[in-house]
């Protein structure tokens, strides 16, 4: 198969909004139209909002703070430690943090769980 095929069934408009000049296409606008081709890939059902909110859960970052205190500590590690220790400390179950450790974590376990 042809690259310039598939480039041409590719979608790449990009949707100007009244503020920028670029914005992020919709996956409509950017997904391949090659049904003929069959059906290789899944539908995408682990979104940004649910990452993101499996991310910022405080039960996350406590298995976050778990692995790395396993870890040898450097000073990073240490400064990172003291950071969720303390934001959990001042706001408990309600405070909403998230970085990259917790977004792998999370991703990670729901990779596992589909």
């Amino acid at each position: 198969m042809k690259w310039s095929y598939l480039a041409k069934r590719l979608k790449t408009t990009v949707v100007a909004s009244s503020t920028d000049v670029r914005s992020v296409p919709f996956a409509s606008q950017t997904a391949l139209d090659a049904s003929e081709l069959g059906d290789w890939y899944e539908t995408v059902e682990l979104g940004p909002s649910t990452l993101g909110d499996l991310s910022m859960n405080p039960a996350s970052l406590r298995q976050v703070i778990g692995i790395r205190e396993r870890l040898e500590p450097d000073d990073y590690s240490r400064y990172l430690l003291a950071y969720y220790r303390n934001g959990l400390e001042r706001f408990g179950d309600a405070w909403r943090y998230a970085d990259i450790l917790t977004v792998l974590k999370r991703s990670s376990q729901a990779n596992k769980a589909a």
